[in-house]
């Protein structure tokens, strides 16, 4: 099995948006323990925080499948809903008057805002991706010299 460097890139992006995701959740758990609020009110902040969960398993999937160019369409129109949905969520996360929590669950969405954009970016667009698939590539194999070249040097 050869490793393969350009997936380096999607892969990191799988466990930044993750890790953002765990930081939403429990900003948006610890504003529901802290606030009380009405279920009207925090509905809409666990529809984008689960949201966003279906979405990075999503990408997950594609990209351990190997079907993630096939999927980039998908990817990259769910990547931009949830951004969206977040966003307008991160309004009211940052209006509450109780700071810590409310931070806490602004910071995840925000980076998950950031993580999904990035996606979007790298999937939106084909020939940015292929670019920097090569560039990687490129500097990968300069790098690491082929198994090949050991067995040609002669043996002194």
């Amino acid at each position: 099995m050869q490793f393969r460097m350009p997936r380096m890139i999607p892969l990191v992006s799988v466990c930044l948006i993750f890790v953002a995701w765990i930081v939403l959740l429990g900003g948006v758990a610890a504003m529901d323990d802290k606030i009380k609020a009405s279920s009207d009110d925090m509905r809409p902040l666990w529809w984008g925080c689960f949201f966003q969960f279906f979405v990075s398993c999503l990408y997950a999937f594609a990209l351990f499948t190997g079907v993630d160019g096939e999927w980039a369409t998908v990817i990259v129109s769910m990547a931009g809903m949830v951004a969206t949905y977040l966003m307008i969520n991160t309004d009211k996360m940052l209006s509450c008057d109780n700071l810590e929590e409310c931070q806490a669950a602004a910071a995840g969405s925000i980076s998950c805002c950031i993580v999904d954009m990035i996606v979007m970016i790298l999937y939106g667009n084909e020939r940015l991706r292929q670019k920097v698939y090569e560039g990687v590539e490129r500097v990968a194999t300069a790098a690491i010299p082929p198994p090949q070249a050991e067995a040609d040097k002669p043996q002194a």
